[in-house]
């Protein structure tokens, strides 16, 4: 399942310094990636912006997984005093659990494709 990156998406290159860095902006809050290049490589300004956009999305998609797992946090909440008060789980809640979890599932999933992508680009 491949996943829209949402937000805005600035790039600010120093070729002094032979670094790109990447500012992803969502929910509010800014997410970085940096990529440097090594004396002894080519700078390269597109590869450069290529890794520091994956390793800013990287903090960016654990941001979303964080929340998504405060969501499956409050959903458990719910349905504890559902259960305590009515004696029976709301189907409702069980199938708002089920579809975090595998929205959990799926972000972990991105993020694990994203962290081997950086790591396999970084070697070439």
């Amino acid at each position: 399942m491949k996943q829209k990156l949402k937000g805005t998406i600035e790039f600010k290159v120093n070729e002094e310094k032979r670094s790109v860095v990447c500012v992803v902006i969502a929910h509010g809050k800014r997410f970085f990636g940096v990529a440097k290049c090594l004396e002894s490589d080519t700078f390269d300004v597109e590869a450069g912006k290529v890794l520091a956009q994956m390793r800013a999305t990287v903090k960016q998609r654990q941001f979303d997984l964080n929340l998504t797992r405060e969501f499956v946090d409050t959903i458990k909440e719910a349905m504890e005093m559902n259960v305590r008060y009515s004696g029976v789980a709301s189907p409702h809640y069980m199938r708002s659990l089920q579809n975090a979890k595998e929205e959990e599932k799926a972000q972990m999933a991105h993020i694990r494709d994203l962290k081997q992508r950086i790591k396999e680009f970084s070697k070439a």
